[in-house]
């Protein structure tokens, strides 16, 4: 077995000496992603055109390090962006160690944040066509084409992104040294997350320092949707290059545009491996920056390649279609049917505030002005509904709560919630209500495809439930399979905290140690409390408490009497203030309760005050709550 080895490293070794490439893998150590960045000719400007087909400029560029992933940007007058996007275009081919590869054009990319979104404002106001995946290259040829209606175009540059780690050329030594660790150690084991098998950040290699961490990730209440995309980059690509792929493509979003965070939620490669996205939780709804005017509400998937002329492979939609079914099947949306969706803005065609109709699975131009993800992917759509609906049953689509909040006291507002759901197909079903220590409160079953439980707040025994969180459970079972479970929450009020002034049609109480006490006028209630903390209640809802002791005036009220006396509640009494005393001492008159002859009789009187010079033993009244 030594001897083996031996011989095996003396190959290695040899290959390293002439030159032999060595192959990485995607289980090494993950390489630094570097990025260089250069004018593609000192002061080219493309001038406004009529005429279709002009090379603006044709030439063979040295890259300032071998790249992977190469891309384009320009700068152009805003109102012109949408334009230039049909108007220009790039052209390159690459030279790698196969020679020099065949002519490509590098299409804008139209991908992009909603207007107004954190990832707008970090945008840089660049226009940008790529990237695209190019192995490894040192050299490039390049023509740049400007069609009829090109608008002025200024600043183009070109974006080198090394994701591979062969930045530059290793010395013979280096090449042995690595090769051989290679060799020895093996490949790491690659990462098995739940069922899709998803490669995760950490898997990748994603630099978390990249990415925005101050304002995001940002989540949207809920997904409603999915738009497909493919990053329109090589399809010639090897498994274990995938991964750095993506890492190119994280840098580009992150460190050329500014943006966030990589704008794709999944990315899926030719060979079937699924990639998670941006941060935030592949289960949870994360805005990304993918459509420019839909991104909330909605999840991206990008399929790595161009697929406008090339077809996609098995393996990759076949993966496309399990992480659908997860990804929708977690957020409890139907692969087929269509929902209504606001734009945002971003885009030309999308009127911001308008509400717009789309597929629950949707290609990405159908949400911008876009040839994404490209026909042969976008032919294959109305398929892919149809196999995403069909993997994995029963399923719960598109659960509902009538409001959040439950207070049964009689006043016909809040009395009742309904949870609704659909399911895929005639189910036993189940909806329980549970406090939020586990306790069963009420339970609902039947059977069918629709469910619309209303619940009053009451245990099955008839008792109100108490005040706080209710978590409530949609079940579905058909025969032996069991669908993902619905879980949500309701606010119940039963009795308010301490403090809580109610007021019926008929009388006012202050809660205090879990009693009602009586606030017998509105003269004692204006004492105490401002008409903005009161809260409006029922008769039956105050009943449920035990009554306490009577309310008083508040000590330090001060009053004006109808004959225009002022005074002040001290001691429990009633003393009314000399003439010029009030004012002497420096009550304003509008800090004084009116007060009528039947309310001031009602209370025992005491000295007068006569001195300008000494407060009563009583504060002015205060105006917040006790």
């Amino acid at each position: 077995m030594a001897r083996s080895r031996l011989l095996i490293v003396s190959i290695i070794t040899g290959a390293c000496l002439v030159g032999v490439p060595i192959p990485t893998h995607a289980g090494q150590r993950i390489p630094d992603t570097l990025e260089r960045a250069f004018e593609l000719s000192h002061g080219l400007t493309l001038r406004a055109t009529n005429t279709t087909g002009v090379y603006a400029f044709r030439g063979v560029r040295k890259l300032p390090i071998r790249g992977n992933l190469i891309a384009f940007s320009f700068r152009t007058a805003p109102k012109d962006e949408s334009r230039a996007a049909g108007a220009v275009a790039f052209e390159a081919r690459f030279h790698t160690q196969q020679g020099w590869g065949a002519w490509d054009e590098i299409p804008i990319d139209e991908d992009g944040p909603d207007a107004g979104s954190i990832d707008a404002r970090r945008a840089v106001d660049r226009v940008f066509a790529g990237p695209t995946w190019v192995g490894t290259s040192d050299y490039m040829m390049v023509r740049v084409v400007a069609n009829a209606g090109a608008p002025v175009v200024s600043d183009i540059r070109v974006h080198v992104i090394n994701s591979l780690g062969d930045a530059r050329v290793p010395d013979v030594f280096h090449r042995v040294v690595n090769a051989i660790s290679r060799f020895m150690h093996g490949s790491e084991a690659e990462a098995m997350p739940a069922t899709p098998r998803i490669i995760t950040r950490h898997g990748w290699g994603a630099n978390e320092d990249w990415r925005e961490k101050d304002c995001c990730p940002r989540y949207a209440s809920s997904v409603k949707m999915a738009f497909i995309h493919h990053t329109a980059g090589t399809n010639s690509y090897s498994r274990s290059q995938s991964a750095a792929i993506v890492r190119g493509i994280y840098r580009f979003h992150t460190k050329t545009r500014h943006w966030s965070d990589i704008g794709y939620n999944f990315l899926v490669d030719r060979y079937g491996q699924i990639f998670e996205g941006r941060y935030g939780g592949m289960d949870r709804p994360v805005v990304g920056a993918h459509v420019k005017a839909f991104n909330r509400y909605s999840t991206g998937i990008s399929l790595m390649g161009n697929f406008v002329s090339a077809h996609p492979t098995s393996a990759m939609i076949s993966a496309l279609k399990r992480l659908l079914a997860w990804k929708l099947d977690i957020h409890h949306i139907p692969a087929v049917g269509t929902v209504y969706m606001t734009a945002a803005g971003g885009d030309p065609k999308f009127h911001e505030g308008r509400r717009y109709r789309m597929n629950r699975i949707s290609g990405h131009r159908d949400g911008q002005q876009t040839s994404c993800p490209g026909i042969n992917v976008y032919r294959l759509l109305p398929s892919i509904r149809r196999s995403v609906r069909a993997i994995g049953y029963p399923k719960i689509y598109l659960p509902s709560l009538s409001n959040s909040l439950l207070r049964p006291d009689g006043d016909t507002k809040n009395e009742t919630s309904t949870v609704r759901a659909t399911f895929d197909r005639s189910v036993h079903w189940t909806v329980a209500f549970r406090t939020n220590a586990g306790t069963l409160l009420k339970t609902f079953t039947g059977t069918g495809t629709s469910e619309a439980v209303t619940w009053n707040g009451k245990d099955s025994g008839g008792a109100l439930a108490d005040t706080g969180v209710v978590r409530y459970t949609i079940n579905a079972r058909y025969g032996s399979r069991i669908a993902r479970a619905v879980t949500g929450s309701i606010y119940m009020v039963n009795k308010h905290p301490d403090g809580t002034v109610l007021r019926s049609t008929t009388r006012t109480v202050v809660v205090e140690a879990g009693k009602a006490r009586p606030v017998p006028t509105a003269l004692v209630a204006n004492s105490w409390y401002r008409p903005a903390e009161v809260v409006a209640a029922t008769n039956a809802e105050i009943d449920r408490y035990a009554v306490g002791d009577p309310v008083s005036i508040r000590e330090g009220t001060l009053l004006v009497e109808p004959d225009g006396t002022y005074s002040i509640i001290s001691g429990g009494e009633r003393r009314p203030f000399a003439t010029g005393v009030y004012a002497a001492l420096g009550y304003p008159a509008a800090a004084a309760l009116p007060i009528d002859a039947t309310q001031l009789a009602g209370l025992s009187s005491g000295p007068q005050i006569n001195d300008a010079t000494q407060q009563a033993t009583a504060c002015a009244r205060r105006t917040a709550r006790r």
